[in-house]
């Protein structure tokens, strides 16, 4: 777009690029994932303690298996969840009776934005095993409307104003490279395969970047808002709407 809330800032590209092709150097040497410590904190905010019996998980790797086991027991809500995303519909997602609780790991702490993302990609891996949604392949994929975009931005209380912002980037480079964010979703997290496709992303994410905002991202974070955002097009795909 000339003008508007969408523009291709070569500065926050290569930010993006240069976060996002950051590996830890055990994970460059052989395809595992990096060892979690106890009480490593992520950059998006969750924290994990590690118990022996966690089987040496990192901390994400820890949040994606959860993510994945939640989404065989819970595929329903998560799919209602992301049709209309209310807070009742959230705690049907992320709140178990004790007896029920067959995927949670001991002392697992994180925070909602970072298992919504989590439970979106467990959803849609299990939801389109066999591969992306027609649509997503055939297209067309265009970019969402520029007036629409700014009056949900506008309307968003001051306090969560900059999720609304990072949500819309991430809905807009769902909605331009479907295919790409879907072969994102598709790895195993921390692996070269995971670097790979994310340099990949990477340069369908300039026209969506917004206009006087620096969004710099971590590859943890951005592979949960991109996840989120993948997911809702699909749910709003299969209920008609999307």
């Amino acid at each position: 777009m000339k003008t508007g809330i969408f523009f291709a800032l070569a500065s926050a590209l290569a930010g993006a690029t240069m976060t996002i092709a950051a590996v830890p150097a055990a994970a460059q040497a052989e395809d595992e994932p990096e060892q979690a410590v106890d009480d490593q904190e992520t950059k998006t905010g969750s924290r994990f303690t590690r118990p022996k019996h966690d089987r040496g998980r990192g901390v994400r790797e820890t949040l994606n298996h959860y993510g994945h086991c939640l989404a065989t027991f819970k595929s329903d809500k998560i799919e209602a969840y992301l049709v209309d995303p209310s807070d009742e519909r959230w705690r049907a997602v992320s709140y178990s009776p004790n007896s029920q609780t067959r995927c949670a790991i001991r002392n697992m702490l994180t925070n909602d934005r970072d298992m919504r993302g989590s439970v979106s990609e467990g959803w849609y891996v299990r939801r389109f095993k066999d591969g992306a949604p027609a649509v997503f392949v055939s297209g067309p994929n265009p970019m969402p409307v520029e007036e629409e975009v700014v009056a949900r931005i506008a309307a968003a209380p001051e306090n969560i104003k900059g999720d609304v912002i990072v949500d819309e980037f991430a809905r807009c480079v769902a909605a331009t490279a479907p295919m790409e964010v879907d072969a994102v979703l598709r790895t195993k997290v921390d692996s070269k395969q995971e670097q790979q496709t994310m340099q990949a992303l990477a340069p369908t994410m300039g026209p969506c970047a917004f206009e006087g905002q620096n969004l710099a991202f971590d590859r943890d974070s951005l592979r949960l808002w991109l996840a989120y955002a993948l997911a809702t097009r699909a749910a709003l795909t299969l209920q008609g709407a999307g």
